[in-house]
């Protein structure tokens, strides 16, 4: 498949009828790592091992990307906080950061050359070389997320309340941040930017807050990145969903707790859909046939890009991927329309 199928897919304001089948949340399993010689934690940190290990969903399976890195806790690590890397089967997390205010956010001098964004920018370059049909996908983590981290979501929470001056410094800094990162991932050649931001879930901020305190910083973000920009938040963001038009974002991937045909319903053309099988539910713990039935229900509600609902979980079977992959392949078939 010509990776233009999947950015004209992805593209807002672009009328495309071909729905691809992409990874832009991690997906990543103990199948993939056996395949590929490429663990965590080692894949982590060792651009070759991120390389090999983020091309398997296409090399295993068929998707229509390659994607790095792995983990959402790159731009804490840089800003000073300390990541714990996990095992074969557990992210890397922020255990401790010493930092208490935004006063205290110190932008790096070339931040290019600082903790792991050489590692993430290495593996894309060799993704690209190495599959240069392919759609090489990235995620960035969002100014909202990356604060989370940095102070703890109860903090950001006491901050929004009691409008706290701590909040704004703190999305300042955050969002020039990862408008940064976010150039440095495409001048290395990333196609597909995703940027997460699961601490701005519309179940515990609700749409009036996203609207004053964040979506700003999200329209932001979104002029400084000149490859189709794909929105993850997590949990139900029914509320958001009037507003996702305004902040030029080209597609949202929802996770399966938003109804995806009243997200295609409101959005239409303005904001393109991806999503949203249940990565736990289904994908883990489902048989192939549960998975045929949310993949077909996740097609017929107009989806623009179906993916997973957010990252994989890494014990998910070899079986139930294979399943995913066929479903797709199977309702295509169906409906008539030859797989390009």
């Amino acid at each position: 498949m010509s990776k233009q199928v999947v950015i004209d897919a992805l593209k807002r304001n672009k009328e495309y009828a071909y729905t691809p089948i992409i990874v832009t949340s991690t997906t990543a399993t103990i199948n993939m790592m056996e395949k590929s010689g490429a663990f965590w934690p080692d894949a982590h940190c060792d651009p070759e091992k991120m390389a090999l290990l983020g091309s398997m969903p296409h090399v295993m399976y068929g998707f229509n990307s390659v994607k790095v890195p792995f983990d959402v806790v790159v731009e804490a690590e840089v800003l000073g906080a300390t990541v714990d890397y996990g095992s074969v089967d557990i992210y890397p997390q922020v255990r401790n950061s010493k930092i208490k205010s935004a006063d205290e956010l110190v932008m790096p001098d070339n931040l290019a050359d600082k903790g792991r964004i050489p590692v993430v920018m290495e593996a894309i370059r060799r993704l690209r070389n190495r599959f240069p049909d392919v759609t090489v996908a990235c995620h960035i983590m969002g100014p909202v997320s990356i604060s989370s981290m940095m102070f703890g979501f109860e903090t950001l929470l006491e901050w929004i309340i009691d409008e706290d001056p701590n909040f704004a410094k703190a999305m300042e800094f955050c969002t020039k941040f990862t408008m940064q990162y976010a150039k440095l991932v495409e001048e290395a050649g990333a196609e597909v930017l995703e940027i997460g931001e699961a601490a701005a879930s519309g179940e515990i901020l609700g749409a009036k807050t996203y609207k004053a305190n964040i979506m700003p910083y999200h329209q932001r973000l979104a002029t400084a990145v000149n490859i189709p920009l794909v929105m993850h938040i997590c949990g139900d963001i029914s509320s958001y969903l009037p507003l996702f038009s305004l902040c030029n974002i080209d597609s949202i991937n929802f996770d399966h707790s938003t109804s995806m045909s009243e997200a295609h319903r409101i959005l239409g053309l303005n904001v393109k859909t991806s999503g949203n099988v249940d990565p736990v539910g289904v994908l883990l713990k489902g048989t192939p046939g549960d998975i045929k039935r949310e993949v077909y229900k996740c097609l017929d509600s107009g989806v623009d890009v179906l993916t997973p609902g957010c990252a994989i979980a890494p014990r998910t079977s070899d079986e139930n991927l294979r399943a995913f992959v066929d479903a797709y392949k199977s309702y295509m078939k169906e409906k008539g329309i030859k797989l390009i």
